[in-house]
């Protein structure tokens, strides 16, 4: 978006604190929050239209196992691409292994 108006060379830590200090910054220091009232309303709406689009494909069966319409579309359909847990279960979860994805 940043590249699209000009600004070039914008790495994506840069293009944060832009965005933080040029939208939400000011939002911070409103002293009445009431005129943020209907964008709250905007966002209880989209989270309720997500949550309908979302019950609607899980009740028509869309995703549904072995044979639901995008069911080749994702991992699920390919074995090889599904997590693997391994045989250790829980206490995998000491493993020094396991610090490997915190870092």
């Amino acid at each position: 978006l940043l590249m699209g108006a000009g600004f070039t060379g914008t790495s994506r830590s840069k293009a944060l604190l832009i965005v933080t200090c040029m939208v939400l910054l000011p939002l911070c220091f409103l002293k009445d929050m009431s005129s943020l009232a209907p964008f709250s309303l905007v966002g209880i709406l989209g989270m309720a239209y997500t949550s309908l689009a979302m019950a609607l494909r899980y009740f028509d069966g869309t995703y549904a196992l072995p044979d639901g319409t995008f069911v080749s579309n994702n991992a699920a359909s390919t074995p090889d691409l599904l997590p693997r847990f391994g045989t250790n279960g829980a206490s995998a979860v000491f493993s020094p292994n396991a610090f490997l994805f915190v870092s």
